[in-house]
């Protein structure tokens, strides 16, 4: 198995981390999805397994932390890391001033994360 290509979603919705996977395999077939419902899930795949991108969530069962500690935990661990959130915009704007990418979970498409893949595996 290739373990360069592995790529940790982060959300509590089932549904959403269903659809992620479907949007990702379409942008990059070549990936491998690992998933975490938690922030703490998320920092112990960081600790466990090669990953070459993390996407999470910003809140995550009511925890408006959460997602901020899943970017320090990659940050960390020396992986690319977005946010893809509907949060209010003055939360993105401060992720954005720290050089996180943002996406809004309204502008998830196929091409919108094979984009985001590209500039993330060529770092």
């Amino acid at each position: 198995m290739n373990t360069g290509t592995r790529v940790l979603v982060v959300d509590d919705e089932p549904l959403l981390l269903s659809s992620l996977r479907r949007l990702l395999a379409r942008a990059r077939p070549d990936i491998i999805v690992v998933y975490a419902s938690s922030a703490q899930a998320a920092e112990w795949q960081l600790e466990s397994t090669s990953l070459r991108f993390v996407m999470t969530d910003l809140r995550m069962h009511a925890d408006a932390q959460a997602g901020l500690r899943v970017v320090k935990a990659a940050r960390a661990a020396q992986v690319p890391v977005a946010v893809v959130t509907s949060a209010m915009p003055h939360e993105i704007d401060a992720l954005s001033l720290d050089g996180v990418e943002v996406i809004p979970k309204a502008a998830l498409s196929a091409e919108v994360l094979g984009e985001l893949l590209q500039r993330a595996f060529a770092q």
